[in-house]
């Protein structure tokens, strides 16, 4: 293997998290798209979710360190890639609940796999492979 990998179990949370500054040019439609392969599964749909923690820096009145992510987004039930294991595919989550963002803020990515959903029916673990954030543009 010669790339890096999270493996996200099928029972237990698992997450990871990614901090950044919000582009200047950034407006609204926040997207996370996550790209991922199956350890064992060849059948089964998986569920992710994303949650977002924005920061306005000298105009936020919380304390960084007590800051909160947004409420959850979920992404609908996603085929895994059938036939072979560790096929890439990709799921979509529409960051709707996203803290108020706006250009300039530092925020904070999470994403995890609900295996817990009774929609989250593959076996063994989600490899995330890569992950994009996509918006709309002033």
């Amino acid at each position: 293997m010669y790339f890096l990998q999270l493996a996200f179990d099928a029972s237990n949370l698992e997450w990871a998290c990614w901090q950044f500054r919000v582009p200047a040019d950034y407006a609204s439609g926040l997207t996370l798209k996550c790209v991922f392969k199956m350890t064992s599964a060849t059948t089964g749909n998986v569920i992710l979710v994303g949650r977002v923690a924005a920061f306005t820096s000298n105009t936020d009145t919380t304390d960084f360190d007590a800051k909160v992510f947004g409420t959850a987004n979920t992404s609908a039930a996603t085929a895994v890639p059938g036939t072979t294991a560790g096929k890439l595919g990709e799921i979509s989550i529409t960051l709707t609940n996203d803290d108020s963002l706006a250009a300039g803020d530092f925020a904070v990515i999470y994403v995890a796999r609900d295996g817990a959903s009774g929609s989250d029916t593959a076996a063994g673990d989600l490899e995330l492979t890569g992950a994009a954030i996509t918006y709309t543009t002033t």
